[in-house]
């Protein structure tokens, strides 16, 4: 009787655990004044979130997409303002899928880790989620509303915002704002050089940066890479190579530590180069960064 009464001990403990563990991990919709709120039942996964967004869900499920919910506010007039939680892997992630569709031409606001309005859309990072808003109304109303439901959707989360760290690394002179992007899957079209955070610059070029777990895999990034130029070059031998690219052109680029900084479109830029040698100072100096279980 004894050990029955341990056994079933353990395991309402157990379902304690678990039971906190998922209200922890559950996306639920706050509740906004004048609003009534419906949230949808239907969850979205990676299973099948092509039934939603069949032509886009390619893209998500590149950034590690985890699940979707859906929720609609409505007022007494009649006006809906439909919510949609996008949840990714990692914060890192959430900025990747962000950034593919943000546009440096929008309105941005401050909302969560970055914002944009448009009319009758309001799309927010916060975290690892992609927060996106919309109404088929319009009208200053509606703008207002949108902005109104954001912020408590934003502070609902509870997530902690900022962009990754490594953007800060990148040299701010000369940066095109919002032109910053995180690539999580075959970077200039190569699988082995998998994921880059990447700024465009004035002049027609940009910077990337491909973080590695250790120095030992950038060096075979670099080879890997080397030997598809048909380049005979060790790159242990010297932390400075342009790849001869015939799909991307020439790619300067500087090995540091666990990192690898490079041009595209400015090989022949020295202020370019200059920018690029300044990024190579910033990384050797960078061991606070976060490691690459990001991807």
């Amino acid at each position: 009787m004894k050990r029955y009464l341990i056994t079933m001990i353990g395991l309402a403990a157990l379902a304690s655990i678990t039971s906190h563990g998922a209200e922890k991990d559950a996306v639920t919709f706050p509740e906004v004044k004048n609003w009534k709120l419906t949230v949808l039942p239907d969850v979205y996964t990676p299973g099948n979130l092509w039934d939603l967004i069949n032509g886009a869900a390619e893209s998500y499920l590149s950034y590690d997409f985890v699940d979707l919910h859906l929720g609609d506010y409505m007022n007494a007039s009649g006006t809906v303002i439909h919510a949609e939680l996008y949840r990714h892997s990692s914060p890192v992630n959430a900025y990747g899928i962000y950034t593919s569709e943000r546009s440096p031409e929008y309105m941005f606001i401050e909302i969560g880790a970055q914002g944009y309005l448009e009319e009758g859309v309001l799309n927010f990072l916060s975290g690892q989620f992609y927060v996106k808003l919309y109404s088929t109304d319009s009208g200053d109303e509606v703008q207002e509303a949108l902005q109104i439901i954001g912020q408590q959707i934003s502070g609902h989360l509870d997530q902690e915002d900022g962009l990754p760290e490594m953007i800060s690394v990148f040299p701010p002179a000369g940066q095109k704002p919002y032109s910053d992007q995180y690539i999580r899957e075959n970077f200039i079209g190569f699988e082995f050089l998998h994921s880059a955070y990447t700024v465009d610059y004035e002049g027609g070029f940009k910077l990337f940066v491909i973080q590695g777990k250790d120095e030992a895999e950038i060096q075979e990034m670099a080879r890997q890479y080397l030997a598809f130029t048909k380049q005979d070059i060790d790159p242990a031998s010297s932390s400075q190579l342009t790849f001869k690219d015939p799909y991307n052109g020439d790619i300067p680029a500087v090995i540091s530590g666990k990192y690898m900084a490079g041009i595209i479109d400015g090989s022949d830029k020295d202020d370019a180069r200059i920018l690029m040698e300044e990024l190579a100072v910033s990384l050797a100096k960078s061991s606070f960064l976060p490691g690459v279980q990001d991807r």
